[in-house]
């Protein structure tokens, strides 16, 4: 496998693989866990255990300071107020950021970039602002009162942030950790929650902003399709009869009645995309078995015999959040934004390194002609 204008992650058609410094992401998927991925991702190697608690320790008691006075809740509290998405809202109060005090709390992790600091200081942000944005939607049924979990690692408190109700048991924490993972990378900087904050770190914003700006590049058709598909999940798990086979064809059909496209089926570059196979096996590994995840293979039928459409990330990944107990779709789509900051920050660290718009004046002027004209 070629990678291509970066040596972080990267994408083949023949096969049809995704990458991560040298890995498979299928590999990763069950073999490594979240807070593993992120060392892996920056740097390439696996980190020691006692690196890894020190890690995990340092991203829980960040997220574990951010209570409702805080100023990047507030941003996003006053956001969501205003009627603004998931996206705009963390975006508000990713503004809200203390450097100094990021660059204090991820201090000693010797083991990653210096940048790290305060691009980890933005991951463990993340499911406050999707509490405060939840919680101060004009159409919440929230207590407003919100505390940040104070218990467990940085994944358990992640999710109980942004859940509704706890994982049924601990093989569904697993997998929600699993699926995690499947955000991290492995297309290069093909995606534009990937491109744009190397664009935007190329001329010269602090790490945070540059990942704020990742957020900003959450659309319909990009991260927006994991929000339907738990959506679609979620409507499907509360209607009160029919067989899962009945139940998401009723969800489906009424989609389509809309003249809506189905997110979660079909992919711009994958036949069939290797990440919902590999959560597929691993539901099997870890003998999970949940209303949603047969709903997940009734969809899954449904589409190929209808529609000759396979999953895709969006609803392999939306299918184990639900499991998780995160029953807003908004707040699915955030969590999977979370996993792929990871991602972000890596190409982040990479592209600083370059020059500011990306080659010096005399490579833009020779290949100037040589861009594509419709590629952006």
């Amino acid at each position: 496998m070629r990678y291509h204008g970066t040596d972080i992650d990267g994408v083949s058609l023949e096969p049809e693989k995704l990458e991560i410094r040298g890995t498979s992401l299928t590999e990763l998927i069950g073999g490594i866990d979240f807070i593993g991925s992120i060392p892996f991702t920056l740097t390439g190697e696996r980190a020691a255990p006692e690196a890894l608690a020190k890690l995990d320790a340092a991203l829980a008691g960040w997220l574990g300071g951010i209570a409702a006075e805080h100023p990047g809740y507030r941003l996003a509290a006053l956001a969501a107020e205003t009627g603004a998405g998931m996206a705009q809202a963390v975006t508000a109060g990713l503004m809200g950021f203390d450097k100094a005090a990021a660059k204090q709390a991820f201090a000693g992790l010797d083991f990653l970039p210096a940048e790290a600091a305060e691009g980890l200081a933005v991951t463990a942000s993340v499911p406050a602002l999707l509490a405060a944005w939840r919680r101060h939607k004009p159409d919440s049924k929230l207590a407003k009162d919100w505390q940040p979990p104070q218990q467990g690692g940085f994944v358990d408190r992640a999710l109980a942030s942004v859940a509704d109700a706890p994982p049924p048991s601990p093989a569904a924490r697993i997998f929600f950790d699993d699926a995690l993972v499947t955000w991290i990378g492995g297309f290069g900087y093909v995606p534009p929650s990937i491109m744009i904050p190397r664009i935007s770190i190329g001329t010269g914003v602090p790490v945070h902003h540059a990942l704020a700006a990742g957020f900003g590049a959450a659309g319909p058709m990009h991260i927006g399709a994991c929000e339907q598909a738990t959506g679609m999940i979620m409507a499907a798990l509360a209607m009160p009869q029919g067989s899962p086979e009945q139940r998401i064809k009723l969800v489906i059909d009424a989609v389509l009645a809309k003249g809506m496209r189905i997110g979660g089926f079909g992919h711009p570059l994958f036949l069939e995309d290797p990440r919902p196979p590999r959560l597929r096996q691993r539901a099997a590994e870890l003998g999970l078995a949940h209303p949603a995840l047969e709903l997940f293979e009734a969809a899954c039928a449904l589409m190929l015999a209808e529609h000759k459409l396979k999953p895709n990330v969006d609803f392999a990944t939306g299918t184990a959040f639900a499991m998780a107990g995160i029953r807003d779709p908004g707040a699915a789509a955030g969590i999977a934004m979370m996993g792929r900051t990871i991602g972000m920050l890596a190409h982040i660290v990479e592209r600083r390194a370059r020059p500011p718009f990306g080659v010096t004046s005399a490579t833009a002027r020779k290949y100037l002609d040589m861009v594509p004209k419709g590629w952006l």
